[in-house]
């Protein structure tokens, strides 16, 4: 009697784009036959397909191509990993009825979870943000890879006394600063 032939991917068409693209954690495997490894067959709506071991705080995320890094580092799995998280065209993907139990449709965009404060004014790249591993706070912003490199007694100038908000109890500004 042979091996039953594993046919995942005809259905989990999610988990077929991520194997296609070589991408998330499921694009690190090659085939259905690694599926078992971490999954069960199906057995009912309720039960659970994933089987963390040693359990799920354990789980190295590295292994998704998404490291966690500072703050992201000390969340919680659900805070990032939950239904008001998953973008767009990923959502229709996904098999799972209840978003909030998948790991699958997250955007590494910084901005399908967190509001722009700063309103584009500082690029679509957080992870370039010179205090990323803070959030708030910074004061390590190296002006000389900008377009603006101060010199002269301008490096010596407080932040705020150039980038001010543009309308009264408005944000800083951090670009179309007008020069006096």
């Amino acid at each position: 009697m042979g091996t039953a032939a594993l046919k995942c991917q005809e259905c989990h068409t999610e988990i077929a784009q991520e194997l296609t693209q070589t991408k998330g954690l499921h694009g690190k495997f090659a085939n259905n036959e690694q599926c078992a490894q971490c999954h069960s067959e199906h057995n009912g709506r309720d039960f659970p397909l994933i089987h963390w071991v040693p359990s799920e705080k354990d789980f190295d995320h590295n292994q998704t191509g998404y490291p966690l890094q500072g703050k992201h580092a000390g969340l919680t799995c659900n805070q990032c990993h939950s239904a008001a998280h998953v973008v767009g065209p990923n959502r229709g993907l996904i098999k799972m009825q209840d978003l909030n139990r998948t790991f699958l449709g997250l955007s590494e965009d910084c901005g399908s979870c967190h509001e722009d404060v700063h309103k584009g004014q500082l690029g679509p790249n957080c992870l370039q943000s010179p205090n990323f591993a803070h959030w708030k706070g910074t004061t390590n912003f190296d002006h000389s890879k900008s377009r603006y490199p101060l010199s002269g007694d301008h490096a010596h100038v407080a932040c705020e006394k150039c980038h001010t908000a543009a309308e009264p109890g408005g944000e800083p500004r951090f670009r179309g600063i007008p020069f006096k």
